[in-house]
């Protein structure tokens, strides 16, 4: 058994998905910049 491991495991995960809401998100703010001009 390895909980630290496991809490590091689930904590990378939930720190991929709000990386991965981050670029979509910086992605879709410059996308409507660039519509906007």
């Amino acid at each position: 058994m390895d909980p630290d491991g496991q809490v590091v495991r689930r904590y990378s995960k939930a720190h991929q998905t709000r990386l991965m809401e981050s670029l979509n998100h910086e992605a879709a703010l410059s996308l409507h910049d660039k519509t906007e001009t």
